[in-house]
């Protein structure tokens, strides 16, 4: 998947999990008027969160979704400068940053070799 298709599919899913008949014609897919069933447990919807560590990505998850995933091999020492992109940008959109879930996974750091 594209790094940006995020903003194609979570409008479209986001109301598909929320009402009964949606149809979509997007710059770079559509489908006609559709009911997706069952809907999902979770109100609204379940949540959505995008991964990245490229500036963009985390400037996405702020906008679109409901939180961010770091990469596994994150450095965690750093990971608040991240946290802090992804706030930004939920701001920026008028969004609430208090709400956004973030998930952190990763380490200390590159482990020193030793010879």
């Amino acid at each position: 998947m594209a790094p940006a298709a995020a903003s194609w599919w979570c409008p479209p899913f986001s109301a598909l999990w929320q009402d009964d008949v949606v149809a979509h014609r997007g710059e770079f897919y559509q489908f006609p008027a559709t009911r997706m069933e069952p809907k999902p447990v979770q109100l609204p919807h379940p949540p959505i969160l995008l991964g990245g560590q490229a500036p963009e990505a985390l400037r996405r998850a702020g906008r679109l979704a409901d939180g961010w995933v770091s990469g596994s091999q994150a450095d965690l020492k750093g990971i608040g400068e991240a946290v802090a992109v992804v706030k930004a940008a939920a701001a920026d959109a008028d969004r609430d940053s208090g709400s956004l879930r973030f998930v952190c996974r990763g380490g200390p750091g590159t482990p020193s070799r030793r010879d």
